[in-house]
């Protein structure tokens, strides 16, 4: 990325509890660890390591993804195990999970800046379809977020499976919120005037100080099929661009 800018980095990794729940697998894992809990301090201690590299290496923020977090609270009567939750090992009661993911971030952050830690979530990115993927508000997140030991949140609601950005409204003023404004699982291209709209709803709801404009997700989220196309990618890029320069125009 040095050799391409001189502008500030974000790397995005897998987190701690996405690690734990798509690496234990039952009869093969157990050979290993005595449990999940026993694999989780290895991915700790490696992504530890890995994110004292990073910010060692002059990266401005490091991206720790958890979109499992929606397959523990979303998933029930209305909601199917999606393509990408069905890759999991299976889970205890949502109570239980949380608190394990809870613990598992506290102990990768340790030490380590709030400020240059930031924690993504969303509802799954592995088909256009969105009527296959999970569903449902972040009400059920808010006291993980109000734990989590980062400054950051990136958080997809640029579609409306994720509900009102209202329900965040009373984050903490520290934490700064990544809002996605444009949807990768689309084709279509968002103009910047719908994007300027949507990022000035975000401006009201959280203050022009707290917000960051991104996508719902990342674009490349399989290297031979990815859900967008680089030119989509490309085109959604620059209409987020220029509808955030729209909105700092005023």
């Amino acid at each position: 990325m040095r050799t391409l800018t001189d502008r500030p980095v974000k790397v995005a990794v897998p987190g701690p509890y996405l690690l734990t729940r798509t690496m234990w697998m039952e009869c093969i894992s157990d050979r290993a660890y005595r449990s999940r809990e026993h694999l989780a301090e290895d991915v700790v201690r490696a992504l530890r390591e890995e994110l004292h590299a990073l910010l060692g290496a002059g990266v401005a923020l490091v991206q720790l993804d958890e979109p499992v977090l929606s397959e523990v609270v979303f998933t029930g009567a209305k909601n199917t195990r999606s393509f990408m939750c069905g890759a999991l090992s299976e889970r205890s009661d949502a109570a239980t999970e949380l608190a394990l993911a809870r613990t598992l971030l506290a102990q990768v952050a340790v030490g380590l800046p709030r400020d240059r830690l930031a924690l993504h979530v969303c509802r799954g990115n592995w088909t256009r379809d969105e009527h296959a993927a999970l569903a449902g508000d972040y009400r059920p997140l808010l006291s993980f977020f109000a734990d989590a030991p980062v400054g950051t949140l990136f958080l997809e609601l640029a579609t409306p499976r994720a509900g009102e950005m209202d329900v965040l409204a009373d984050r903490p003023r520290s934490l700064r919120i990544g809002v996605g404004v444009v949807n990768q699982k689309r084709e279509r291209v968002e103009p910047a005037e719908e994007v300027a709209r949507h990022a000035r709803r975000a401006v009201d709801v959280f203050g022009a100080e707290r917000v960051l404009f991104t996508p719902d997700c990342g674009f490349a989220t399989f290297a031979d099929n990815p859900v967008a196309s680089a030119t989509v990618a490309e085109a959604k890029l620059h209409a987020l661009v220029t509808g955030a320069a729209l909105v700092r125009r005023g």
